[in-house]
C-alpha cells in the first residue's frame, strides 16, 4: 500500500520533483547519507540510513528499522538467512583455501566484507584500500585482532604499478573488484563496483554465487577493466 519512489527510476523532471513529497527518505551509500539528512531538514521527511552490508545482523537491523518506521510487521527472514549462509559456506568450501582479495571500489564497507567472509571460512589475504571510514573502523579493528596476517595495500602509491600479490599466488587468488583483480593479476574475479546493486539477504546469497562462479570461470581481465575505464556500459 506504499508508493515507492526511486531516484534511478525517474524518467521525467516531474517524477523527480515528486520525490520531495515522500514521507521517508532512504539512503544506503555513505556518500548519499549527508544528502538524505539535508533533504530531511528542507522538506521535513524522515531520513533513514540503511547502509548496504553483507553482515546478516546489520541487514536484520536495517529491516527492523524500516518496518518500525512504516509501522508494519517485519517479514520472517529465517529461511532466506539460512539459504544465504549455506550459499556462503558452500562457496568457501569450493574455493578450497584459495586466497581472496578485496578492493575498496567493490564494497562501501570493504573491511566489513572481509570480516564477513572470514566468518564463513574464506581465506582473505589482501585488502586494497588507502583509508578507513568511521563506520568501517570496527571491522578493521576486528580484523587486526583476529586476522593480523591480512595484507592491506595502498592503491594510490605509484609503486603499486610494479607490485602485487606474490607471483606464485596469483593463479590461486579470487578477487572481488577490478582493482584487486588488476593488482593480483588474476582473471578469477567478481566484476563489481560499489556493491554491484546487491542488497539485503538476497545480496549475500548472490555474492556467494558470484564468488563461486569467479573461482570456476575466468574472465578476460584486460578487456573488462579497459571497458570499465571507458565509463559507459553501452560501449560493450
Amino acid at each position: 500500500g506504499f508508493i515507492l519512489r526511486d531516484l534511478t527510476l525517474c524518467r521525467t523532471y516531474d517524477e523527480y520533483l515528486e520525490m520531495a513529497e515522500s514521507a521517508v527518505n532512504i539512503t544506503c551509500m555513505p556518500a548519499a547519507k549527508l544528502s538524505g539528512e539535508r533533504l530531511s531538514d528542507r522538506f521535513g521527511a524522515k531520513h533513514l540510513y540503511l547502509p548496504i552490508s553483507f553482515d546478516v545482523k546489520t541487514i536484520e537491523e536495517n529491516y527492523k528499522l524500516l518496518c518500525d518506521t512504516l509501522d508494519i510487521d517485519i517479514t520472517d527472514l529465517s529461511k532466506d538467512i539460512s539459504a544465504a549462509e549455506r550459499a556462503m559456506k558452500t562457496a568457501a568450501e569450493k574455493l578450497s583455501g584459495r586466497g581472496i582479495a578485496i578492493d575498496f571500489t567493490a564494497a562501501a564497507r570493504h573491511f566489513e566484507l572481509a570480516k564477513v567472509l572470514c566468518g564463513y571460512g574464506f581465506k582473505v589475504k589482501y585488502i586494497f584500500a588507502d583509508s578507513i571510514s568511521e563506520e568501517d573502523k570496527p571491522s578493521f579493528e576486528w580484523l587486526k585482532e583476529n586476522f593480523p596476517n591480512i595484507r592491506i595495500c595502498s592503491v594510490t602509491g605509484s609503486a603499486m604499478l610494479f607490485t602485487s600479490a606474490d607471483e606464485s599466488e596469483c593463479s590461486k587468488i579470487v578477487a572481488i573488484g577490478q582493482k584487486a583483480a588488476f593488482y593480483c593479476r588474476t582473471d578469477h574475479f567478481v566484476n563489481t563496483v560499489a556493491n554491484g546493486g546487491l542488497y539485503g539477504i538476497a545480496g549475500v546469497k548472490k555474492l556467494a554465487e558470484l564468488i563461486s562462479d569467479a573461482a570456476e570461470t575466468p574472465k578476460d581481465r584486460r578487456k573488462v577493466i579497459q571497458h570499465k575505464g571507458i565509463g559507459c556500459p553501452s560501449c560493450l
